[in-house]
Protein backbone atom coordinates (compact mmCIF):
# COMPACT_ATOMS: atom_id res chain seq x y z
CA UNK A 1 0.00 0.00 0.00
CA UNK A 2 2.63 2.40 1.08
CA UNK A 3 4.48 1.59 -2.25
CA UNK A 4 1.12 2.11 -4.17
CA UNK A 5 0.84 5.70 -2.44
CA UNK A 6 4.20 7.00 -3.09
CA UNK A 7 4.42 5.69 -6.93
CA UNK A 8 1.08 7.66 -7.55
CA UNK A 9 2.58 10.37 -5.52
CA UNK A 10 5.62 10.41 -7.80
CA UNK A 11 2.92 10.10 -10.94
CA UNK A 12 1.45 13.70 -9.66
CA UNK A 13 4.26 15.67 -9.38
CA UNK A 14 5.67 14.20 -12.59
CA UNK A 15 2.29 14.94 -14.19
CA UNK A 16 2.19 18.71 -12.93
CA UNK A 17 5.74 19.56 -15.07
CA UNK A 18 4.87 17.83 -17.99
CA UNK A 19 2.61 20.67 -19.70
CA UNK A 20 5.30 23.48 -19.21
CA UNK A 21 8.59 20.63 -20.45
CA UNK A 22 6.17 19.97 -23.70
CA UNK A 23 5.83 16.32 -22.82
CA UNK A 24 2.16 15.78 -24.15
CA UNK A 25 1.54 14.66 -27.34
CA UNK A 26 -1.62 14.65 -29.60
CA UNK A 27 -2.75 12.03 -32.47
CA UNK A 28 -5.69 12.32 -34.39
CA UNK A 29 -7.48 9.36 -35.15
CA UNK A 30 -9.11 9.52 -38.59
CA UNK A 31 -12.69 8.80 -38.85
CA UNK A 32 -13.59 7.49 -42.50
CA UNK A 33 -16.69 8.18 -43.82
CA UNK A 34 -17.55 4.55 -45.19
CA UNK A 35 -19.64 5.26 -48.33
CA UNK A 36 -16.87 7.12 -49.31
CA UNK A 37 -13.92 6.44 -48.15
CA UNK A 38 -12.92 9.85 -47.41
CA UNK A 39 -11.72 11.08 -44.05
CA UNK A 40 -13.63 14.71 -42.77
CA UNK A 41 -13.39 13.94 -39.42
CA UNK A 42 -10.65 13.23 -36.77
CA UNK A 43 -10.79 12.73 -33.19
CA UNK A 44 -7.88 14.36 -30.87
CA UNK A 45 -5.77 11.54 -28.67
CA UNK A 46 -3.66 13.14 -26.20
CA UNK A 47 -0.38 10.70 -24.86
CA UNK A 48 2.11 11.76 -22.52
CA UNK A 49 5.86 10.79 -23.85
CA UNK A 50 7.36 10.65 -20.13
CA UNK A 51 11.39 11.23 -20.52
CA UNK A 52 12.07 7.99 -19.02
CA UNK A 53 8.99 5.40 -18.68
CA UNK A 54 8.02 6.13 -22.28
CA UNK A 55 4.34 6.70 -23.60
CA UNK A 56 2.15 6.79 -20.45
CA UNK A 57 -1.46 5.32 -20.99
CA UNK A 58 -4.23 8.11 -20.51
CA UNK A 59 -6.09 5.43 -18.56
CA UNK A 60 -2.99 6.00 -16.00
CA UNK A 61 -2.61 9.77 -16.12
CA UNK A 62 -5.98 11.62 -16.84
CA UNK A 63 -7.99 10.59 -13.68
CA UNK A 64 -4.78 11.96 -11.28
CA UNK A 65 -4.79 15.61 -13.86
CA UNK A 66 -9.18 15.24 -13.20
CA UNK A 67 -8.25 14.55 -9.38
CA UNK A 68 -5.86 17.44 -8.92
CA UNK A 69 -7.85 19.60 -11.19
CA UNK A 70 -4.91 20.05 -13.66
CA UNK A 71 -6.79 18.30 -16.30
CA UNK A 72 -7.95 21.81 -17.20
CA UNK A 73 -4.64 23.49 -17.92
CA UNK A 74 -4.06 19.79 -19.89
CA UNK A 75 -7.52 19.99 -21.55
CA UNK A 76 -7.15 23.83 -22.43
CA UNK A 77 -3.33 22.78 -24.35
CA UNK A 78 -5.43 19.81 -25.88
CA UNK A 79 -7.94 21.85 -27.15
CA UNK A 80 -5.74 25.39 -28.70
CA UNK A 81 -2.94 22.57 -30.26
CA UNK A 82 -6.30 20.80 -31.82
CA UNK A 83 -7.26 23.94 -33.33
CA UNK A 84 -4.38 25.24 -34.57
CA UNK A 85 -3.51 21.54 -36.11
CA UNK A 86 -6.75 21.67 -37.79
CA UNK A 87 -6.01 25.02 -39.11
CA UNK A 88 -2.90 24.03 -41.08
CA UNK A 89 -4.57 21.52 -42.38
CA UNK A 90 -7.53 23.25 -43.87
CA UNK A 91 -4.55 25.81 -45.13
CA UNK A 92 -2.01 23.36 -46.84
CA UNK A 93 -4.82 20.59 -47.94
CA UNK A 94 -7.79 23.04 -48.44
CA UNK A 95 -10.24 20.51 -46.67
CA UNK A 96 -13.06 20.87 -44.73
CA UNK A 97 -12.23 19.06 -41.73
CA UNK A 98 -13.59 18.46 -38.10
CA UNK A 99 -11.48 17.44 -35.07
CA UNK A 100 -13.48 16.07 -31.86
CA UNK A 101 -11.71 16.33 -28.80
CA UNK A 102 -12.82 15.02 -25.59
CA UNK A 103 -13.67 17.07 -22.32
CA UNK A 104 -13.81 15.88 -19.12
CA UNK A 105 -16.37 16.99 -16.72
CA UNK A 106 -14.12 18.54 -14.22
CA UNK A 107 -13.37 21.21 -17.42
CA UNK A 108 -17.55 22.06 -16.80
CA UNK A 109 -16.83 23.41 -13.64
CA UNK A 110 -17.40 26.67 -13.32
CA UNK A 111 -13.64 27.39 -12.98
CA UNK A 112 -13.05 26.59 -16.51
CA UNK A 113 -14.28 28.72 -19.50
CA UNK A 114 -18.22 27.28 -20.84
CA UNK A 115 -18.72 25.95 -23.90
CA UNK A 116 -19.19 29.09 -26.13
CA UNK A 117 -15.57 30.44 -24.86
CA UNK A 118 -14.27 26.50 -26.54
CA UNK A 119 -15.99 27.93 -29.74
CA UNK A 120 -14.22 31.09 -29.52
CA UNK A 121 -10.80 29.10 -29.02
CA UNK A 122 -11.49 27.33 -32.17
CA UNK A 123 -12.82 30.91 -34.00
CA UNK A 124 -9.50 32.86 -32.98
CA UNK A 125 -7.31 30.34 -34.20
CA UNK A 126 -9.08 30.39 -37.59
CA UNK A 127 -10.39 26.92 -37.37
CA UNK A 128 -14.05 27.47 -36.90
CA UNK A 129 -16.58 26.23 -39.47
CA UNK A 130 -16.16 26.74 -43.09
CA UNK A 131 -19.35 28.97 -44.71
CA UNK A 132 -20.15 27.64 -47.73
CA UNK A 133 -20.03 29.92 -50.39
CA UNK A 134 -17.13 32.81 -49.02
Amino acid sequence: MQHHAQARLKMINELRGALAASQFRIYYQPIVELATGRINKAEALIRWQHPKLGIINPVQFIPLAEETGMIVEIGDWVFKESARQLKLWRALHNIELQISVNVSPVQFSDAWRPAQEMVHVFERAGAGRKKHGH
